[in-house]
């Protein structure tokens, strides 16, 4: 049995042919669909004055970087796309977890307050969109201080066993 032309078939089914046709000529040559931005509430700036009420804001991805935004005085961190040298990620007591932006020119700015489940979704996104690989730093919590001191930017961390 020869295959119906066009011509042939009725009228609806031909458009639908033609719609599926060129949707299938069309999918390879769109552009992947930008990842949406996303957000996450009640997160610390951490530092040394991390306890403050006006460091409890709001951490924001989106296709141009980080966004960080005080809740209480309205105060802005931004880290560009183009600034961004690192991200680590590491479990804090008691529950929370902590991400931690290594940025251009040394400066690194750690944030508070994430959950563990958060962290497919932060690996994918920074690996996606900013082509930076989240790291995963486990911390001691023996109160060791002992090993191997290595200083990154304005920070001192102790290696024990290259960890």
């Amino acid at each position: 049995m020869a295959a119906a032309s066009s011509a042939d078939l009725p009228e609806t089914q031909q458009v639908r042919r033609d719609a599926a046709t060129l949707s299938a000529l069309r999918h390879p040559l769109t552009p992947p669909l930008p990842l949406r931005p996303r957000q996450f509430g009640n997160v610390l700036l951490a530092g040394k004055d991390q306890h403050r009420q006006e460091n409890l804001g709001t951490l924001r991805m989106h296709g141009g970087g980080f966004g960080w935004k005080s809740k209480t005085t309205g105060n802005v961190i931004a880290v560009s796309k183009d600034d961004l040298r690192g991200a680590e990620w590491a479990k804090t007591p008691p529950y929370a977890c902590m991400l931690k932006l290594k940025v251009k020119g040394g400066f690194t700015h750690m944030f508070v307050g994430l959950r563990s489940q958060d962290k497919a979704l932060i690996t994918e996104y920074v690996s996606k969109a900013f082509g930076v690989e989240l790291v995963d730093v486990p911390f001691s919590w023996k109160g060791w201080n002992w090993g191997e001191a290595v200083v990154d930017g304005g920070s001192i961390t102790f290696k024990v066993e290259d960890q």
